[in-house]
């Protein structure tokens, strides 16, 4: 840490402070070599000029990267002469194309770095305005979200208020229908809005442990009763007693799942029944309404699905792909021995072993 912290430190400083620091590298790095390659007894050791010529490259991100190029070409003199003495000038026409030739290396390594710095700068700005934007866009969705499930959702419900209080009034035939679509149209946007914050717990992929089917069922099917009498649809339970990895979110799968068969089945009967088969808990979902044709059968959790006068938004089945995906939950789509509609949920039984 202390080093990055350095480096960093050198590549801000200003062009004058990095001459000065480069050099002081290079004479540093000059003594050392030179007493190694005493010690060795070899000149093999001013091969590490490599490094100073290396970090020192990063300072300028390319802009003046030929300054180290020069300083090691100059240690290079510096050393051969020092180490070799007499012989380098003896043999001065072949020292002198050696430098030459690290010159070159030396130059080439040094752009090399230079331009790799430039290179990586460029992608952490790009990573950094990157995850900036992505902040903006998380705290813009946050603030969405919390207005559509607080301001909204209670400005609906003040408004659902008021239309009961209506209906306690005096009204002819005619208004008392249009109150009822009133109301009705009330209660869908509160679904609506209840639908969107489920798809963002989805999203926040929240901790799984060990649920009970039977209470969720018992939940979901709680929550679409009235909704069911009021159509005259009677929903025939078969539970069995299983333990299934998942939260609360699977209530949610079920329930979307038993509401789209009370709003768009036109049946009389959902039957919901569970069995177990090695490591999975199956739950059937099934009615005697009208199905849906083999060809769209694959479409119906597709985002925006609509079909008929009846559709509604398509948020719902979309909502239950979603939760399936993210709980490893399979969905088997198929016709009912009752003439409607017939869906499979395997999910994981629950053991402390797996994990999701």
């Amino acid at each position: 840490m202390y080093f990055d912290d350095l480096y960093e430190d050198a590549r801000d400083m200003s062009f004058g402070k990095k001459i000065i620091f480069s050099i002081v590298i290079f004479i540093v790095s000059d003594i050392s070599i030179y007493f190694l390659s005493i010690s060795l007894k070899t000149g093999y050791p001013i091969l590490l000029l490599l490094v100073p010529l290396a970090l020192t490259s990063g300072f300028y991100l390319g802009k003046w990267n030929l300054f180290p190029a020069f300083l090691a070409t100059g240690s290079m003199f510096i050393l051969s002469f020092l180490y070799y003495g007499q012989v380098f000038f003896n043999l001065f026409m072949v020292s002198l194309a050696t430098l030459l030739v690290f010159s070159l290396l030396f130059i080439a390594v040094s752009i090399l770095i230079g331009l790799m710095n430039i290179s990586f700068t460029e992608l952490q700005d790009e990573k950094e305005k990157k995850a900036s934007e992505k902040n903006e866009i998380e705290e813009r969705e946050d603030f969405l979200h919390t207005l559509l499930r607080h301001d909204l959702k209670n400005k609906a419900q003040v408004v659902e208020g008021y239309l009961e209080l209506l209906r306690e009034t005096d009204l002819s035939d005619k208004q008392s229908e249009l109150l009822k679509k009133a109301i009705e149209v009330t209660n869908e946007g509160s679904d609506l809005i209840e639908k969107i914050r489920n798809l963002r717990k989805v999203e926040e992929k929240k901790e799984v442990g060990e649920i009970d089917l039977s209470s969720l069922l018992n939940e979901a099917v709680s929550q679409n009763e009235e909704r069911a009498k009021e159509k005259d649809i009677k929903i025939d339970r078969d539970f069995c007693n299983c333990r299934v990895q998942g939260n609360s979110l699977l209530k949610e799968l079920f329930s979307n799942l038993i509401e789209n068969s009370i709003v768009h089945a036109n049946c009389d009967l959902i039957k919901i029944s569970c069995n177990q088969k090695d490591k999975k808990c199956i739950v059937t979902i099934e009615d005697n309404g009208e199905g849906i044709p083999d060809d769209e059968k694959d479409k119906i959790f597709k985002r925006g699905f609509k079909k008929g006068t009846k559709a509604g938004s398509g948020i719902g089945l979309y909502l239950v792909k979603e939760i399936a995906k993210n709980y490893n939950i399979n969905l088997d789509i198929m016709d009912s021995d009752l003439g409607g509609l017939k869906i499979n949920i395997e999910i994981n039984r629950y053991s402390k072993k797996t994990k999701m």
